[in-house]
């Protein structure tokens, strides 16, 4: 379940603190990649191993004299790992991001997201929809928090499976798209150049630029990729599955980020379905009061009134998730004291013709409607109960 509501660009920065493998980032739903390449042509490569940490021993790429410690430099010896100077690892992904390969140009609601692992190295490039690039063409990148840019490149230095050294941002610099072919099984070609970048970390209000922290650079990067275009809401459903009876009445939960979820489960034994409607109050459109509400956005990234059938769940896993595009959400007691879904508060609706879709949703929250999957259908359904307290 979605933990309450982010900014993509952050979430996509978590992806990438969360684990090397930005395949593995989506989940087992992520779509498979198609061919593609990334290839880069930067400054001076030492041949030593990116730690993601300075080396006292390796020259500055901008040091012409081979070996003579910077003028900058104080003390005389090894570098202190918040030293400004210029003596800092620079320019060192040619080696790693050229293997790259069987990339996807991926949409969302409101961004098209590229991601990429390379032996210890990672990178990511998230184009945003309201103010980002919107076809071919040069842009720049910002010298601005992440969380405030249209465009954003971030690399991630010295990965292993518990995660990387260092994540930087690129805060100068300019993208050349010359191919963007926004269609299914389409081609996105760009040139990346003249990229600074700066270290980041995450804090309590996203990820901030690290004071005195580490720098690095791209002098040149070519990406070429697969676009994966979001999924539309089939104009079809079959109602392969009709109607859910669930056993044992509902339970209403809020959530630490303040959402509310409202759950039920079938009668079973081997396997249960469970029907759940989560409820995001952060997203323009929730369910915060009495009123009807139309459930037409089925990407659980972005869905602020989100409607799932879990389908033959165990302890373990679920063999199917749906999530509906199409139904009425009629709220009679929301449930909330000041905005806010209360315990104790009495929480009553009802759902009219809601039409479902078998999905899958990776760890960015992204759906994609399952190729020759089923369809699920409800005519009525009712919710009555309390509010619960939060889960501890």
């Amino acid at each position: 379940m979605r933990n309450g509501t982010k900014s993509r660009r952050l979430m996509m920065v978590a992806c990438l603190a969360a684990s090397v493998a930005l395949a593995a980032c989506g989940g087992d739903d992520n779509p498979a990649g198609n061919n593609a390449n990334l290839s880069a042509n930067n400054g001076a490569d030492t041949g030593e191993p990116d730690t993601g940490t300075p080396d006292a021993d390796e020259q500055d790429a901008g040091d012409e004299d081979g070996g003579e410690q910077d003028a900058g430099d104080e003390d005389g010896g090894e570098q202190d790992a918040g030293d400004e100077d210029a003596d800092v690892e620079t320019c060192e992904f040619d080696d790693m991001l050229s293997q790259a390969a069987d990339l996807e140009l991926d949409e969302s609601a409101n961004s098209w997201s590229l991601q990429a692992e390379t032996g210890a190295q990672m990178l990511s490039l998230w184009i945003g929809k309201d103010a980002g690039a919107t076809g071919t063409g040069s842009v720049d990148f910002a010298d601005s928090p992440l969380a405030d840019q249209d465009n954003a490149l971030v690399v991630g230095r010295g990965c292993s499976s518990e995660g990387c050294d260092a994540y930087f941002m690129a805060i100068g610099g300019s993208m050349d798209i010359t191919t963007w072919d926004k269609d299914t099984a389409g081609s996105f070609e760009a040139d990346i150049s003249d990229v600074e970048l700066v270290e980041i970390a995450a804090t309590a209000n996203g990820f901030e630029r690290v004071d005195s922290g580490l720098t690095s650079c791209i002098d040149s990067l070519s990406l070429t990729a697969a676009t994966d275009p979001m999924d539309a809401f089939p104009d079809v459903t079959t109602c392969d599955r009709d109607g859910i009876t669930t056993a044992g009445g509902n339970s209403a939960v809020p959530t630490d980020s303040g959402a509310l979820i409202v759950e039920a489960a079938t009668d079973g034994q081997a396997t249960q379905d469970f029907l759940s409607l989560q409820i995001y109050p952060d997203l323009a459109g929730a369910a915060t009061s009495a009123g009807t509400y139309q459930l037409t956005d089925f990407n659980y990234a972005t869905c602020e009134n989100c409607l799932l059938i879990y389908a033959g769940c165990d302890d373990q896993t679920c063999q199917k998730t749906f999530i509906a595009g199409e139904g009425t959400l009629e709220v009679t007691n929301a449930g909330t004291v000041d905005g806010a879904f209360t315990a104790g508060e009495p929480f009553t609706a009802a759902l009219t013709n809601a039409k479902l879709v078998e999905v899958t949703i990776d760890a960015n929250y992204d759906t994609e409607v399952v190729e020759g999957g089923e369809s699920w259908c409800i005519s009525q359904y009712y919710w009555d109960g309390a509010i619960q307290s939060p889960l501890p």
